[in-house]
């Protein structure tokens, strides 16, 4: 009856009750795979938290990692048809950042220096290469955002 203390008193009367099967042989499905007792299965589990929670650690730092900071100049913008289209010098080539007019993070910019940053593939409101636009700043807080747009090649 010691062999088998940790079991609940309940587990030991069904197993009593048992026809053709011995204690063992029941109480193997309450056993960890590797054949420790029943509260292994309960550290198995807490480590398995704890490596799915170091997962999500890690791919959420890999997803903020895939941001790229940048300046940008605004040298013109304009709406069309629901479009705000803001034309911006990056990298010494001329882009265009569009937003629809109906999205809260949609504004038309200023002539001057913002920072942008690109955000990771199928990151953002839009299904495109998205960007949000800051205030300039080397490392501007994300509750200075400015907007969100789409980066396209004129």
């Amino acid at each position: 009856m010691q062999k088998w203390a940790w079991l609940p008193p309940a587990a030991l009367d069904g197993l009593r009750g048992s026809v053709g099967k011995g204690r063992a042989e029941l109480a193997g499905g309450l056993r960890a795979a590797g054949g420790g007792p029943a509260r292994e299965v309960g550290m198995r589990r807490v480590w398995m938290v704890v490596a799915v929670g170091v997962a999500i650690l890690v791919l959420g730092g890999a997803a903020a990692q895939g941001q790229t900071t940048s300046k940008i100049t605004v040298t013109g913008g304009e709406a069309n048809s629901g479009v705000v289209i803001v034309h911006v010098q990056w990298q010494g080539q001329a882009y265009d950042l569009q937003c629809n007019q109906n999205m809260s993070g949609c504004k038309s910019l200023k002539k001057g220096d913002y920072t942008m940053v690109e955000l990771p593939k199928n990151f953002g409101a839009y299904d495109c290469r998205d960007v949000e636009v800051y205030p300039e700043s080397p490392q501007p807080p994300k509750d200075t955002k400015i907007g969100e747009y789409c980066l396209l090649r004129p």
